[in-house]
């Protein structure tokens, strides 16, 4: 069951989606890795849900990392 520290996102990538979670009480201070994803040219996004028990939401930026297809 989702607990107020948890924090919950959805990434739309070029293969479909991936919903994300994790306890803000245990990340460290800074970016939190949300994962390594393909996307398509075009608009992708992230959505953060309210699954988590907390009464508000919060992000303050989203950082894209573009890297080498090695």
């Amino acid at each position: 069951m989702p607990t107020q520290e948890e924090k919950h996102f959805i990434v739309f990538h070029e293969g479909g989606s991936e919903e994300i979670a994790f306890n803000i009480k245990e990340a460290s201070q800074g970016w939190v890795f949300l994962g390594t994803f393909h996307f398509a040219a075009g608009t992708n996004r992230v959505e953060q849900t309210d699954k988590g028990k907390g009464s508000f939401l919060t992000a303050d930026a989203l950082k894209w990392v573009k890297r080498s297809s090695n």
